[in-house]
């Protein structure tokens, strides 16, 4: 096909001014903005959802437990930096601190804390 004067250069602008594919799929990945933070015990489960750049501090009651948990993530040179702190009972608190690489969409565990008595507390993140 030949194109020639002004409809060259409209074609030539529309295919430089066309977004370029990631990756072999030919689509881009969509920017992730938040990490879905989920907690799993036997007593129920609970999640909060913080910003990649910030903080989320919330009372949560599960069962016959109330605590406040605070979520704080950051980015760092090694991934994203997340430290959630729950305090309450002592036979109910729970402590992690991580800095890892994730990648969007998949549920990871990063923690899991066996408890007295055979109970246990996971922790899982999905970047979204």
């Amino acid at each position: 096909m030949h194109l020639s004067g002004i409809s060259s250069l409209v074609f030539y602008t529309t295919l430089m001014s066309a977004p370029a594919s990631a990756g072999e799929g030919g689509a881009s990945a969509p920017a992730a903005h938040e990490l879905e933070i989920d907690v799993v015990e036997a007593s129920g489960r609970f999640g909060m959802i913080a910003p990649i750049d910030g903080k989320v501090e919330a009372w949560i009651e599960t069962g016959d437990d109330a605590r406040r948990c605070k979520v704080d993530v950051h980015p760092g040179r090694k991934g994203l930096h997340l430290e959630l702190r729950c305090t309450g009972k002592k036979e109910h608190e729970l402590v992690v601190e991580v800095t890892r690489e994730f990648r969007a969409g998949e549920r990871t565990r990063v923690a899991e804390v066996a408890r007295p008595g055979g109970s246990k507390s996971q922790v899982y993140i999905t970047l979204r």
